[in-house]
């Protein structure tokens, strides 16, 4: 089975399934302990915001006004549905149903990106991408989680891309393009990886010979593919060996 799901169809049909189990966990009294979240609102607003997402896509209704900023605020709704939502989950210790919100997460980011709005938060979809990368080999899912990011990146507000809080490592631009290399890297799509290398040096130019260094020794760890062992050597010999003046 694939870690994520890409539909919002698909997306309706898990949503059904969690909001089961999380209204019958409430019912029996189940809840975070440090305030009283109706969870049964918080799916309701999550299945209106899919709601409005699949009718947009509707081929019937692509003409209907629908503004950038509409995209933009509509979408910042549903991640901030997934993140209040995903708390809860966290807090009542259900580690499953968290797993299964972050499956959603990617579908938000993807409405977005197709209908041309502009993310401006990004931790949820950060730490969601994580999960999914931890949990597939499958390079082709790696590849195409790769491409998400890469978009989403390139799709973030200017506050996000001005990286103003270079001191905190935590920061979800910077992990966001840390992912994005490493997937791109284990996707062994050399053009991908090369794409990716170049978005990570003109987003966090001081990473990079720190990533291509511990990129040389995951080379050593596994079994990489000769060209893809060939790629990384490349930017390692250019990104973190001292040149002659």
């Amino acid at each position: 089975m694939k870690v994520w799901i890409t539909e919002i169809q698909e997306a309706n049909a898990l949503l059904e399934r969690i909001a089961q189990r999380m209204i019958a966990m409430q019912a029996r009294g189940v809840a975070p302990a440090r305030d009283a979240v109706d969870v049964g609102k918080l799916l309701e607003g999550l299945e209106q915001f899919l709601t409005i997402a699949g009718g947009t896509d509707d081929d019937r209704v692509k003409a209907a006004a629908i503004t950038q900023d509409d995209v933009t605020r509509l979408g910042e709704y549903g991640f901030s549905l997934l993140t209040d939502l995903g708390r809860w989950a966290k807090d009542t210790q259900s580690p499953e149903l968290l797993s299964e919100l972050r499956r959603i997460v990617p579908v938000v980011c993807q409405w977005i990106l197709r209908h041309g709005g502009q993310i401006e938060t990004l931790d949820t979809l950060v730490d969601a991408c994580a999960y999914i990368a931890n949990h597939t080999s499958d390079q082709a899912e790696l590849a195409e989680l790769a491409c998400l990011m890469s978009a989403a990146a390139q799709a973030c507000s200017a506050g996000i891309k001005a990286d103003l809080e270079k001191s905190n490592p935590g920061r979800p631009w910077r992990l966001l393009h840390l992912n994005l290399a490493i997937s791109a890297t284990r996707s062994n799509r050399l053009e991908l990886m090369e794409k990716c290398f170049a978005q990570l040096l003109s987003a966090l130019p001081e990473e990079a010979s720190g990533f291509f260094r511990e990129g040389m020794r995951e080379m050593e760890r596994r079994d990489y593919a000769s060209e893809v062992r060939a790629v990384m050597q490349r930017y390692f010999d250019r990104y973190t060996r001292p040149r002659m003046n």
